[in-house]
């Protein structure tokens, strides 16, 4: 039961602490070091609590097998995704007309842009190795590792799932983008489920991340 408590305490901890610095952001005009600081500082503690909370020794992690897994799965999230996204484009440009839509989530892209577009080596360097490690390695031991793990034991696996994707998408703050989001986060969540290894969606996660990467550099 202590234990429980404290998961619960170090759950509205690292949320209070997580939200904390967008708000400030949103807020404030902070340079792109400071930018870059507090997006380390929020994967830092998806980590730490996800590392904290899961059960890792009950998975088991890496192996040849598991990647080879991981990336093929990682690969069937980027197509479904990518469907998703082109049909939530269609949705929002009913509303708005395709110019105004594309322009949205442009702006919503607009922060990775900025650091891409910095020309400060360190800087760009960082955020990339915070897209393809960092943010899929923290947001699935927090996420799923962590919450989908303890919920699905109180709340069932189907609440658990939708639950723990809902703040997910919450999380990254997207209007237009939230759908897809969404969608990915109840994707990954199955993943876990169904394999029962955390390392399954961390991979997925940073395939998908490395490739949305790459086609956005090659202007796709």
């Amino acid at each position: 039961m202590a234990r429980e408590g404290t998961k619960k305490f170090w759950f509205l901890f690292i949320l209070a602490t997580w939200v904390l610095p967008t708000i400030v952001a949103w807020t404030v005009t902070l340079t792109l070091e400071l930018r870059f600081f507090l997006l380390v500082w929020q994967q830092s503690l998806f980590i730490f609590a996800g590392l904290w909370g899961s059960d890792l020794e009950k998975h088991s992690l890496l192996g040849f097998a598991t990647i080879l897994r991981g990336l093929v799965y990682g690969f069937g999230l980027l197509l479904f995704n990518a469907l998703i996204g082109t049909l939530n484009l269609q949705i929002v440009s009913c509303f708005v007309g395709l110019e105004a839509a594309r322009k949205l989530i442009l702006q919503e892209r607009a922060g990775v842009d900025a650091f891409l577009q910095s020309g400060n080596p360190l800087l760009v360097t960082g955020v990339v190795i915070l897209l393809i490690i960092a943010a899929p390695l923290g947001e699935e031991l927090f996420f799923r590792g962590f919450l989908l793990a303890k919920w699905k034991k109180s709340l069932g696996t189907r609440k658990a799932v939708v639950l723990t994707a809902l703040l997910f998408a919450v999380l990254h703050f997207y209007l237009v983008q939230f759908i897809p989001v969404l969608v990915a986060g109840v994707v990954l969540g199955l993943m876990f489920v169904r394999t029962e290894n955390i390392a399954i969606p961390i991979i997925a996660h940073a395939f998908v991340n490395t490739m949305v990467l790459l086609l956005h550099l090659a202007g796709l």
